[in-house]
């Protein structure tokens, strides 16, 4: 690694988490040419663009191997029930998803059976580069990421982002919302404790990376903390 190269930040966009919110936050951040989005597959093709300061994309921790130069990694974790809920309600609503015929009449568990992948400890899968690690996840949050957001506090999490970088604005968009989807209390605990049986290193994973998103939230200063107050009042 050439370390006199500048840092390259990476964002790790795990699927239902507000990562298509939070790119729209980190495209007002950089000046064109200078942020990029793709699939994994795609990485190859920018390996040498040393215009480069981000990429993001929905990535498995590992992808900083393709460059030559220091890097940081960023994500965000979501409550794991929460998070296979809103996967399951977006697919079944999104017509364009190759995935959307298929699912159609399938129920929950049917469908988590199906997309197993995509819907039993995803969050660890990705963060730990692939495999069914939760230490191995743990340890590369720690030393591999700069920040882990969360998306239940995405506002303060845009805010912590924004201080972290020292980014320019604090400017987002809303994306990818799904809008029919019932609330948690709504369904049966048959079903929420299905979801839990099969995310357990998920839970644990989210767990701890809330204590991360906590002790960065304890670092800020008085006034930052005002600061941080006005604008989650401006946002409400």
């Amino acid at each position: 690694m050439n370390k006199d190269k500048k840092q390259l930040l990476i964002f790790l966009h795990i699927q239902k988490t507000a990562g298509s919110s939070f790119k729209t936050f980190l495209k007002k951040q950089f000046e064109k040419g200078r942020i990029w989005f793709g699939r994994s597959y795609q990485v190859k093709r920018i390996r040498k663009n040393t215009d480069l300061d981000c990429i993001g994309g929905h990535f498995v921790y590992g992808v900083h191997e393709h460059f030559d130069r220091p890097y940081t990694y960023v994500t965000i974790l979501r409550e794991p029930v929460d998070r296979v809920l809103s996967y399951y309600y977006f697919i079944k609503e999104k017509s364009s998803s190759g995935k959307y015929k298929r699912s159609i009449d399938m129920d929950i568990k049917e469908f988590m059976r199906e997309y197993k992948a995509k819907t039993c400890n995803y969050q660890t899968r990705r963060i730990a580069g692939g495999k069914l690690d939760l230490e191995l996840a743990k340890k590369h949050l720690v030393e591999e990421f700069s920040f882990v957001g969360v998306t239940e506090r995405f506002k303060e999490t845009i805010y912590l982002l924004h201080k972290e970088f020292k980014f320019p604005n604090l400017e987002y968009n809303n994306r990818n919302i799904t809008k029919n989807r019932p609330q948690r209390q709504e369904l049966p605990e048959e079903i929420i404790s299905y979801i839990k049986q099969n995310n357990e290193l998920d839970i644990e994973l989210y767990r701890f990376g809330r204590e991360l998103f906590e002790k960065k939230l304890q670092t800020l200063t008085p006034e930052e903390k005002e600061e941080l107050t006005t604008f989650l009042n401006e946002q409400s």
